[in-house]
């Protein structure tokens, strides 16, 4: 299973590798998800299958939907509330949800 998830990690690497400054700065994210010769374009370029790419934008969407619930959550903020997920992670992972 870690095989797989390090190949998966080199997959997406490989598909951030073929898209251009404002795509991977997601001044575009919206264009990629719009426009399928986009997701063609980075699918040809990395190698992979149109599939792939759209698990890449679907882990990047997931993974903001996180980091903005600990800033609202107080995580990220200047009390340092993240160093208390490792004494208390419950806790924390109650004030996410």
């Amino acid at each position: 299973q870690e095989k797989a998830g390090v190949a998966r990690l080199k997959r997406f690497m490989v598909i951030m590798d073929s898209m251009t400054d404002d795509e991977l700065n997601c001044k575009k994210e919206a264009d990629l998800e719009k426009q399928p010769s986009r997701i063609m374009r980075l699918a040809r370029g990395a190698g992979v299958h149109p599939f792939a790419v759209g698990e890449l934008i679907g882990e990047h969407r997931r993974f903001e939907k996180m980091v903005r619930g600990m800033g609202k959550a107080g995580l990220m903020g200047k009390q340092g509330e993240l160093t208390n997920m490792v004494r208390n992670p419950n806790q924390v992972m109650q004030k996410i949800q």
